[in-house]
């Protein structure tokens, strides 16, 4: 970032207490000014327009002027490099727009899959010669493909009594 700088910079979070999604801001550094302000109005208008689920109206209470914790990343960013920084706060817990049945983790979130994503990435990996999704193996180490092939378990000799 020192060598390029950044035009914008987000960090990512998950926020235990607020139910809801919402940026964090850094309107207290030293640095903000208008033109940061303008930024982060389109950035939050851009993802009400784009999101059911971020908001704000909920949030962290917003620094004064030249009291931002310049200990935090967001803020120590837009600082040294006079570049919009966020954090996004995602939360752990269902928000409002959840219905108690469905759940982040239920309809809601397998409708963001594209549909047969499940289907082609099953496809890649048979034709890589693995299998697919959770609890596929990992691939090898590059120590043990240098040993050559896998060797296959010995079968234990079948006691008849």
């Amino acid at each position: 970032m020192d060598h390029f700088g950044l035009d914008a910079h987000v960090d990512i979070h998950g926020d235990e207490a607020i139910a809801a999604n919402f940026f964090a801001g850094t309107e207290g550094i030293p640095k903000w000014d208008d033109s940061l302000a303008h930024q982060l109005a389109t950035l939050s208008g851009a993802l009400l327009r784009r999101s059911p689920d971020f908001q704000v109206g909920l949030g962290y209470p917003v620094d004064a002027p030249g009291e931002a914790n310049m200990a935090v990343g967001s803020n120590a960013v837009a600082q040294r490099y006079g570049a919009l920084s966020v954090t996004l706060e995602m939360p752990f817990k269902d928000t409002p727009l959840d219905a108690p049945t469905s759940a982040t983790a239920g309809r809601r979130a397998a409708r963001r899959v594209r549909p047969g994503a499940r289907r082609r990435a099953a496809r890649r990996a048979a034709r890589r010669g693995r299998r697919a999704g959770p609890g596929a193996p990992r691939r090898r180490r590059a120590a043990a493909a240098e040993d050559g092939p896998p060797r296959r378990a010995r079968r234990r000799p079948s006691s008849t009594s």
